[in-house]
């Protein structure tokens, strides 16, 4: 089994096409660190630190074009000491039923006073004026503040405090200005484990409620770029109030791309010599760079050079002092032209630096710099054998360090160096199927700035497509955009009201828009939720008035009614959005981003395409955020509306004819040998693309069948390295639990020979020192293992008889010789649970299994539907979303 071709096939794309390399410019808002992200109407607002007090605005989550002032701190209690504008930190924002409420976070810490609360602001319009309605106290203490609302309305803001660590409590609220009960405490950073690599912080909670289940994301680790181990962890919940560490992931979310980096890739310098480079302090020959040099004199220690010490910093990790005016370090390393590939030299230093290699100078900067040097225009410069890489730093403005690493990449290229995720913000992006997180991250040594990446949901797992630049490989798209799309003051020319939308009839959609009743002029106001025609439709109305809302529904001509009331607080001539997702006969309707009261669903019979619209009794209602996007999202028993194919026996179809699209599909085993046939490419008979989970032999294949005329079947392994964090709510200084989410069938395991905390110390005998179980049927049961040799130098390997396992168990052999490993990489053959996305275009078809791009398909079908056949009859499918893109 070769390590590096598996790291490969886990972590990179097998295509590198035009269409497949479309990815987001990152960042997207340079210079704004931690901020709060608002969607109103359509559009996001954005603002935070090193914003002053300022908003900007995007439609896209892209472009953000020039700032807007909104609000200036006035206050008793912070602005008389001389506390401004630039401490308005970590934003928060929401718009509540007329209202525009801001939180940020003030962090001054004087020499006389520490001010360091949370403040509270209203404003009548999303760009301010915002103005803090109580001035003479601040709302809460400490940071961090994220404001979430429930389905039935109630608040809960969410904060951190410093109690252990940075910690993370919720509070009730009784409304956006005033609590009601004390604060819940959630939870701290766990010790020994990824959270806790620095310091004890957990700050930056978000929350968000998607598929009946409870998110909450949050930063770990110093945010200080010194340290570098800043990363986001997910915590999911069945309530508001009830995360806790027992239903944390046990593996980070987002984290810097540097970590899986050194974990596919060699590092030569690190490994030949033990890491030993020769270094000197001292005047050196004028042709010290050149090889051929008598090293006797010089010294030998490891790589960062530096002065003072950040204790477990992972970016400037001083590992031999240096605290003169200049560092010239010399580092032989063995070179081998048939085996070894692309290098990739990540440099890091704070000082004016150049770097030689085997004599030729290929790097020089008068200031500090934390980049990749792509060296695979310098091949020539390479030769088989002894090669000397030489580089001279000098002090930098605040401290001494300097670093250096180079990777053998094989035949990639290293992307640009990203890292330290934090401050997140979830929300759904511009066509209302797409999630997306919103944070800031640093690139290199440049200042903290705005990115954003993809949040995907594998059934209810909630996973991120990123951390992702420019450079990154693969395919990495900016947001979709919805079918059809208003938004005011856009030179835009308003649908035309009481009609539906100027687009395309769909049967499955999501329709989404602004409404604000006319002041003078009392009436009936709202959408039209689906047409056909004059005699069949359904209408949804706010009267504001009576504080109720009402459907109106025309089944082939005969009309029904019904209506409920709103809160009690509903205010009139305010923007209220009605927002609804179309699923087969079923409308799923929310008010405010809030089940409608009453009534949530509604169910019809109306199973063919319709349109949209918007309606006004009188015509005098204003509206924005008008957004139609034809697909769908249904999970566990809202799987609905999939209807018998009469072109092959067990096939179901769902959905209409489109061009282009993403459908995301969760499939699972019913029993091992089962047979799952998903059809994420169907027209008819002759003419489909098949994806194919063959449980029982382990196999995924594509198929594609065109003219009636099926190609011969693509093969796919799905075998590749997936790494693996210990579950700290079953593990203890004794024994290391790694749980799966599905039954998975593995046949080795890799492993650091580095503990978490002394990455710089290589344990070889490490394996001689456990035990390892697999859970099978509900026992444990003792792997037979075989040690074996590992192509990457830093990591272990033990192989075994296949099994299929829900948990490995790591035990030690003798009382006190506890475990140091955190994360393993298991040899994972096959499992009973995959997530299959595929992109099609009119270019091209993308297929992933997991999040990792596996083929690619020229386009050579029209405009299709979606299919699926189970051996075991019912549905493989745990949730399924597909949704329009438009090109």
């Amino acid at each position: 089994m070769n390590l590096k071709t598996h790291f490969i096939l886990g972590l990179l794309l097998l295509s590198l096409t035009a269409w497949s390399q479309q990815k987001i410019d990152n960042p997207v808002l340079p210079s704004v660190a931690d901020a709060g992200v608002m969607k109103y109407n359509g559009r996001y607002y954005i603002g935070g630190v090193h914003t002053l007090g300022d908003f900007y605005v995007s439609t896209d989550l892209v472009d953000w074009g020039k700032p807007v002032h909104v609000v200036t701190m006035n206050n008793d209690w912070a602005t008389p000491f001389g506390v401004g504008n630039e401490q308005i930190h970590a934003n928060d924002m929401h718009y509540i039923n007329g209202i525009f409420h801001l939180y940020w976070s003030v962090n001054h810490w004087g020499r006389e006073r520490n001010i360091v609360h949370i403040v509270h602001a209203e404003a009548t319009n999303p760009l301010g004026p915002y103005t803090e309605p109580v001035k003479e106290r601040w709302l809460d203490n400490r940071i961090d503040p994220h404001l979430f609302i429930d389905d039935d309305g109630k608040m809960y803001l969410y904060m951190v405090k410093f109690t252990d660590g940075n910690t993370i409590w919720a509070r009730p609220m009784h409304d956006p200005r005033t609590f009601e009960g004390n604060a819940k405490y959630m939870f701290a950073s766990q010790g020994g484990s990824w959270e806790t690599l620095d310091n004890r912080v957990e700050e930056g909670p978000w929350v968000i409620k998607y598929r009946d289940r409870y998110y909450l994301m949050y930063n770990t680790n110093h945010t200080a770029t010194e340290w570098g181990n800043y990363m986001l962890g997910v915590a999911e919940a069945s309530d508001p109030l009830a995360f806790n560490h027992g239903n944390k992931y046990a593996h980070p979310v987002v984290k810097s791309n540097q970590l899986e980096l050194e974990e596919t890739y060699v590092d030569l310098l690190k490994y030949q010599d033990k890491g030993m480079f020769y270094y000197s302090f001292e005047p050196t020959s004028n042709e010290w760079y050149k090889p051929g040099q008598d090293l006797s004199r010089w010294k030998k220690g490891k790589t960062g050079f530096g002065f003072p010490i950040t204790e477990n910093s992972t970016t400037q990790k001083v590992k031999t002092i240096w605290n003169t005016e200049t560092c010239r370090l010399l580092k032989p390393f063995t070179y081998d032209k048939a085996k070894n590939g692309n290098l990739s030299m990540r440099l890091h230093h704070t000082g004016a630096a150049k770097v030689y290699l085997n004599g030729n100078l290929i790097y020089t900067k008068e200031n500090g710099d934390y980049l990749h040097i792509d060296l695979s225009k310098q091949k020539n410069l390479l030769v088989s054998g002894d090669n000397l890489l030489a580089i001279e730093g000098h002090p930098g403005r605040r401290n001494r360090f300097l670093d250096v690493a180079l990777f053998d990449m094989k035949d990639q290229i290293a992307d640009d160096i990203l890292y330290t995720p934090g401050q997140p913000n979830i929300l759904r992006g511009p066509n209302g199927f797409e999630w997306w997180l919103i944070y800031m991250a640093n690139k290199n040594a440049e200042q903290r700035s705005q990115y954003i990446n993809r949040v995907h949901f594998f059934d209810k797992k909630l996973v991120v497509d990123g951390i992702t630049g420019i450079n990154t490989p693969g395919y990495h798209p900016v947001p979709n955009k919805p079918t059809y799309q208003y938004l005011s003051n856009n030179n835009q020319a308003l649908p035309i009201i009481n009609q539906t939308l100027p687009s395309t009839p769909a049967t499955n959609y999501f329709f989404e828009a602004g409404i604000k009743s006319s002041a003078s002029n009392a009436s009936e106001d709202g959408i039209i939720a689906w047409m056909s025609d004059d005699n069949n439709w359904l209408k949804i109305v706010l009267d504001d008035t009576n504080k109720k809302w009402k459907y109106i529904i025309n089944q082939n001509g005969k009309q029904e009614m019904a209506s409920f009331p709103l809160p009690g607080d509903f205010k009139a001539n305010v923007f209220h959005t009605i927002s609804l997702f179309k699923n087969h006969t079923c409308f799923t309707l929310r008010i405010d981003d809030r089940p409608a009261p009453g009534k949530t669903v509604i169910e019809t019979s109306f199973t063919g395409k319709g349109l949209p619209g918007i309606y006004s009794g009188n015509s005098n209602a204003s509206f924005d955020g008008i957004a139609y996007t034809i697909g769908w999202d249904e999970y566990d028993e809202h799987i609905k509306g999939w209807n018998t194919s009469e072109d092959m026996p067990g096939l179901r179809l769902k959905g209409d004819l489109l061009d282009s699209y993403e459908v995301s599909a969760q499939i699972s085993a019913s029993s091992g040998n089962d047979l799952a046939r998903m059809y994420p490419v169907y027209v008819d008979k002759d003419h489909y693309v098949e994806a194919t989970f063959d449980f029982a032999a382990r196999q995924f294949s594509i198929t594609e069948k065109s003219k009636g005329k099926a190609g011969a079947a693509k093969n796919i392994s799905m075998t590749h390295l997936q790494t693996h964090y210990v579950n700290n709510v079953f593990s203890d200084m004794m024994e290391r639990h790694f749980k799966f989410d599905s039954p998975t069938m593995l046949d080795a395991v890799f492993y650091k020979k580095e503990s978490i905390h002394q990455n710089d110390t290589i344990i070889e005998d490490l394996r001689e020192r456990f035990h390892v179980y697999a859970v099978k049927d509900g026992n444990w049961q003792e792997l037979s293992v075989k040690y074996a040799d590992s192509e990457h130098p830093g990591y272990s390997r033990i192989e075994f008889p296949p099994i299929e396992t829900t948990e490995l168990i790591f035990v030690p052999k003798t009382t006190g010789n506890e475990i140091s490993i955190q994360e393993i990489r298991i040899n994972e053959l096959f499992k009973k649970d995959y997530n299959l996305r595929v992109v099609k275009n009119k270019k091209s078809m993308l297929f992933f299994v997991d999040g990792k791009q596996v083929y690619e398909l020229p386009a050579k079908q029209a405009a299709s539907r979606v299919g699926i056949i189970s051996s075991k009859g019912g549905t493989p499918l745990k949730a399924i979303t597909l949704f329009q893109t438009v090109e």
